[in-house]
């Protein structure tokens, strides 16, 4: 159970949103220019953290 992957983003996603904000698809070196910066920048750990105060009676 440790190595269940809980939320993950596709190229799928990231094309959805460059379609929307850019109006075109990224490119393969531009979603490899981009793909750390979007890991670095969400919050994961407070989402983790307010989910479970929400959700779990501790």
């Amino acid at each position: 159970m440790s190595d269940r992957i809980i939320y993950s983003i596709k190229t799928e996603d990231l094309q959805t949103v460059a379609r929307e904000a850019i109006g075109r698809a990224l490119t393969e070196a531009e979603i490899l220019k981009i793909e750390d910066s979007i890991a670095e920048r969400i919050p994961w750990f407070e989402i983790i953290e307010g989910v479970i105060h929400e959700k779990i009676d501790v």
